[in-house]
């Protein structure tokens, strides 16, 4: 990899200041830890953070992986269900390691709270990705997510980034990234082919391995930029389990439309009608088959998920946990819906 230390700078006018928090905050006071990338509703001491993440079953925790908020993540589950036909084709394409066994995990981090602009983070290898291991970067090779872009190359036609050019700082190793997600489409003209990453919004996470505490620390109580990050509790669950609920909440909401699909043994006309229906209820059709649609809220998208993954009791909507320790195997992740 070849993206160790390279950190965006702020975006140049008009930005938002739920991607860059300040003018002022340049990249040679970011990377002299003068400033951080704060946005306005979060504060800048130690705190601890709930995140979520989709992962493989074989790549627990989250050592230079992305984690979400739940509106952030949500919209991201949703974005996997859109490319779902894509991957059924071609199982093996750059876009689909997570088109296969997956579980979610649910991760309280404490964190310093200087924060750090995010990164992308991706299985090493790129078209040959190796999903145990990961690597962040500030922007990458849209067409080989495993190469990272050097300085200079972050906004051309074959980059995948919110940031207009990159700097080169040791700190961008080891701060604890974050940004506004739905500003960062909105901004990136990455929303325009949807409307619920608008509605859900959200935050996006990246968490450098090399800022992880070691035994005995706690984010902020080093040398500056020594220890950023560290996991306090962590649960895994089946995905199939958790889908099915927010599947559920969706297919209430757009039953008309579900209503008017074929028969489930006309597979191929079947999944064209569902998936075509399943976006009319995310999103809202006032043409939707089976009448108009209005599109559904944040709290209807995120309430069922964020429910099944943190209760175990099934009659409460919740999922069991996956047993003993990661990294898991089908096996150790019961599903009960």
């Amino acid at each position: 990899m070849t993206c160790d230390g390279f950190v965006p700078p702020p975006p140049p006018p008009p930005y938002s200041k739920k991607i860059w928090n300040s003018t002022a905050c340049s990249c040679a006071d970011y990377c002299d830890f003068k400033c951080s990338n704060a946005v306005e509703h979060y504060n800048t001491e130690r705190q601890n953070v709930t995140l979520y993440r989709l992962t493989p079953y074989n790549a627990p925790g989250i050592d230079s992986m992305n984690t979400g908020d739940p509106g952030g993540d949500v919209d991201f589950v949703l974005s996997r269900k859109e490319i779902a036909v894509e991957c059924e084709q071609n199982p093996g394409g750059e876009r689909c390691f997570l088109a296969h066994a997956n579980i979610y995990l649910r991760v309280e981090v404490e964190v310093d709270g200087k924060w750090g602009p995010y990164q992308f983070c991706n299985p090493e290898g790129g078209n040959h990705p190796n999903v145990s291991r990961f690597d962040c970067c500030s922007s990458f090779d849209h067409d080989d997510a495993g190469t990272c872009l050097p300085p200079g190359k972050a906004r051309d036609e074959s980059s995948f980034s919110p940031y207009p050019n990159t700097c080169d700082c040791a700190r961008g190793n080891v701060s604890v990234g974050q940004v506004d997600h739905g500003e960062m489409e909105k901004w990136a003209g990455w929303a325009s082919h949807n409307t619920w990453s608008t509605t859900l919004g959200g935050v996006w996470y990246s968490t450098p391995r090399n800022g992880k505490c070691g035994k005995g620390q706690r984010p902020g109580t080093g040398k500056k930029g020594e220890c950023t990050w560290r996991t306090v509790a962590s649960s895994y669950k089946n995905t199939s389990c958790v889908d099915a609920h927010l599947d559920d909440a969706i297919e209430a909401h757009g039953k008309t439309c579900f209503d008017t699909c074929p028969p489930k043994t006309d597979k191929g006309a079947y999944y064209a009608c569902y998936i075509a229906c399943y976006f009319d209820a995310v999103g809202g059709n006032p043409t939707s088959p089976g009448g108009p649609l209005k599109a559904m809220s944040k709290q209807q998208l995120t309430d069922p998920w964020v429910t099944a993954i943190g209760e175990e009791d099934p009659l409460k909507g919740g999922c069991p946990l996956c047993n003993g320790e990661p990294p898991y195997h089908l096996g150790s992740c019961p599903w009960h819906k």
